[in-house]
């Protein structure tokens, strides 16, 4: 019961942040992230030869150097994609903010904000079914909604069996 209503103060919450936040924002924060980390993923290798010129600690502690400054380059090219992938969302967050655009932007971003909560619920509640913790697996069981989420979710549930 107790697990229902956080789920569902969630996903009200969700509803809420993507109202204020509206659908442009929230789709440029997601995209931004995806392709930051696909950026960042990618090059950091090759940016990292050109970083040497940062100190690397005294103890590395069983980490290798190349390993540091390809996490340094991965960091700097993360973070300065957020930032140009931000400012391009601002640009286009003011075209949404245009009066009747205000209106769908907000009540989409509300949508998007619920399926987006929706989907890292979905991912929580399976990643419990693989740990061997019993009074967790007994809370998610003893929850019809957690139970609805986890095996009657189109397209994941299925995907999930899958693995």
């Amino acid at each position: 019961m107790i697990l229902t209503l956080i789920i569902l103060l969630i996903l009200v919450g969700g509803f809420f942040i993507g109202l204020r936040r509206g659908l442009v924002l929230q789709v440029v924060g997601l995209t931004g992230f995806i392709i930051a980390l696909a950026v960042a993923y990618l090059y950091s290798n090759t940016l990292a030869p050109y970083l040497n010129w940062i100190p690397s600690p005294a103890s590395t502690s069983g980490v290798t150097e190349d390993f540091y400054y390809q996490a340094i380059a991965f960091a700097l090219l993360f973070i300065g994609v957020r930032i140009l992938w931000s400012i391009l969302g601002s640009s286009l967050d003011f075209l949404a903010s245009l009066p009747l655009l205000n209106i769908v932007n907000r009540w989409l971003g509300g949508a998007f904000g619920i399926v987006k909560v929706y989907v890292a619920i979905f991912l929580l509640l399976n990643l419990v079914a693989f740990v061997p913790h019993a009074a967790a697996q007994q809370t998610v069981s003893d929850s019809t909604l957690a139970q609805t989420i986890v095996q009657d979710t189109p397209v994941l549930s299925e995907k999930v069996e899958e693995l």
